[in-house]
């Protein structure tokens, strides 16, 4: 992964197994790297080192997201917030776009739509730029 990739609270896979970055520092002669709870400060890894966890059905089921099968055979997932007020719609097919909406029985704001979401940290990022408070686990 490219450092510009990562935030602080991304779930990224690296050899060990997957974790949760704590922090990003620069260190002198191996550029950024990405620090995590069990190893702090001790071990960090070089992001070009870590990998994006693909977006699963299990995550997302996990997570809250419901299935929805639309007339046209494209497979949907949608998350509710518990005021219902919030959504996020994932279509399951690179050929249309993921949308978070705000406000949706008030304005219907699309907060932030992209082309396609195939890792938990991109899930995660526009989670945090709609300033949604939902935290995934993995």
């Amino acid at each position: 992964m490219k450092a510009n990739e990562l935030m602080i609270g991304d779930w990224v896979k690296f050899p060990i197994g997957n974790e949760k970055i704590v922090d990003l520092p620069y260190i002198e002669g191996r550029g950024i790297c990405a620090s995590f709870a069990a190893s702090a400060t001790l071990f960090p890894v070089e992001a070009d080192k870590l990998e994006p966890i693909p977006l699963t059905p299990e995550i997302l089921e996990k997570n809250g997201f419901k299935e929805e099968q639309l007339p046209i055979g494209v497979r949907k997932v949608i998350w509710e917030s518990e005021d219902t007020r919030t959504e996020i719609v994932l279509y399951m097919d690179d050929t249309m776009p993921m949308e978070v909406r705000k406000n949706i029985y008030y304005e219907d704001e699309i907060c932030y739509t992209l082309p396609f979401v195939w890792a938990v940290h991109q899930l995660q990022h526009i989670i945090r730029l709609c300033d949604i408070n939902k935290t995934i686990e993995i």
